[in-house]
């Protein structure tokens, strides 16, 4: 188990989420949509990431978090799905 801990700077945290899960190169990932934890690993290209799997949480928005609310839109429909 890798743990990070947290910090209210999401941007570093998607990094360094970025660079452990690059590191250790797993079979899948799984994270929420909550703080969009996989934000940046899920940008890479297919062949230098695993695939990832998004769990559905209740939007930002609806519980009431604007500063996570705006980074949720963030998210990009794979070219594979369209």
């Amino acid at each position: 188990m890798i743990y990070l801990d947290r910090t209210e700077d999401l941007g570093f945290h998607r990094r360094t989420v970025d660079a452990v899960l690059t590191g250790i190169r797993p079979d899948i990932v799984e994270s929420s949509t909550w703080a969009a934890e996989t934000l940046v690993y899920a940008k890479r290209p297919r062949t230098q990431r695993a695939p990832v799997l998004i769990r559905a949480d209740l939007s930002a928005k609806t519980m009431g978090i604007p500063a996570l609310a705006a980074d949720e839109h963030k998210c990009e429909v794979s070219p594979l799905l369209r």
